[in-house]
């Protein structure tokens, strides 16, 4: 007679069997029936921003791929607004799949504004504004990592100047072997929204500089209306008795913070003093300010006068008497000149008294003072 904890031990005995049948069966699968799950690749317009050009301009802008898993085919569409930049042509010739791997690449669906450069038709979806592009790839090397690099460009004229248009990829359809491939897409722009800008000020403007030396002008970049690009800078003829520089050609600008660059100015110390007009140029997709810095070069002084503070204070505690003030700072002699300066004593508090007044120079000068 077979005990009721002689069951229950066979009974767990066969569970683990065919537990242990399970892990073993599932070991014994290959690995290819499970996906590796990648971060989605990019389909995107490049550039981001294309500069706006005047009316019958033409305008090339690139599809491209990156990070996007192997592939051999795509199915793309990218809209504009017709009344501002009209596509007039694509073309697949120097893709990726091609110039990267050797794949022979057939282009299966060209339209451009609903009309077919193919054999195949425009579908529905197509229209005005609207360039659909499809290719598959076969033979060569397929890729077996992530890819990089071309689809196809577009080319537009311009219909309407200092006008903006998005460039917004409508459908964006990667295979590999009719499988879809995980992607993300990021359109572009033709020109700048309304409303959008920057602006460009240089301070100071009007710098004084001493033959033989030199000084910064500081140049700001300043974004409104939610505006972000590349900034490139350039500097107009460079003029004899001046050296200028920039220590940035070209500075990123965000939507919430300015950017700087300076402006560094030296004199030639063979020149004779002079004035000097610096234009310094700001260009971002298509938008431009020009900032002017007037410069008087002087000639090199004996020696500055300078007097901080300005209002001196001589203390009887607990109150002082008076105060003294001299009018002007910074005054420039030259040799064999001379200059006057105003000394202003105001009585404090009702101080009655004689004030006695005596300067010394370390440079050999003769102070006077009337009365």
């Amino acid at each position: 007679m077979v005990q009721a904890h002689e069951t229950v031990s066979a009974s767990r005995r066969l569970s683990i069997l065919l537990i242990a049948l399970s892990i073993a069966s599932l070991v014994s699968i290959s690995p290819s029936i499970f996906h590796s799950v990648h971060a989605a690749g990019l389909v995107y317009v490049d550039r981001p921003t294309t500069a706006a050009g005047s009316a019958s301009t033409a305008v090339t802008v690139r599809v491209q791929v990156a990070g996007v898993d192997p592939f051999n085919g795509w199915d793309i569409q990218v809209e504009s607004n017709q009344s501002v930049i009209s596509p007039i042509s694509l073309s697949i010739t120097g893709n990726g799949l091609e110039a990267n791997y050797s794949e022979n690449v057939l282009e299966t669906v060209s339209c451009i504004n609903g009309v077919s450069y193919t054999t195949s038709h425009c579908d529905s979806f197509d229209g005005p504004g609207i360039v659909h592009s499809a290719a598959v790839a076969h033979e060569g090397n397929p890729p077996t990592s992530s890819v990089y690099g071309l689809l196809f460009t577009i080319n537009y004229t311009v219909i309407r100047s200092v006008s903006y248009s998005p460039l917004q990829i409508l459908r964006a359809v990667i295979t590999n072997d009719q499988s879809p491939v995980s992607l993300t897409t990021r359109d572009g722009t033709y020109g700048i929204p309304l409303g959008q800008g920057f602006s460009l000020t240089a301070y100071p403007d009007s710098p004084r500089i001493a033959i033989g030396s030199k000084a910064n002008v500081t140049l700001d970049i300043s974004s409104y209306g939610g505006y972000a690009g590349t900034i490139d800078l350039t500097l107009g003829t460079q003029l004899p008795g001046l050296l200028l520089s920039l220590n940035a050609t070209s500075t990123p600008l965000s939507s919430n913070h300015p950017s700087n660059v300076t402006l560094t100015i030296a004199t030639d110390a063979t020149n004779e003093a002079n004035q000097y007009t610096v234009m310094v140029t700001a260009t971002s997709n298509g938008l431009s300010h020009t900032a002017t810095v007037s410069i008087l070069t002087t000639d090199k002084p004996d020696f500055i006068l300078d007097a901080l503070p300005l209002i001196l204070e001589i203390h009887a505690t607990p109150q002082p008497d008076f105060s003294f003030l001299l009018s002007g700072t910074g005054r420039i002699i030259q040799a064999g000149e001379s200059q006057t300066f105003t000394l202003t004593m105001t009585s404090i508090d009702y101080f009655k008294g004689k004030l006695y007044l005596f300067a010394s120079s370390r440079f050999g000068l003769e102070e006077v003072f009337s009365p």
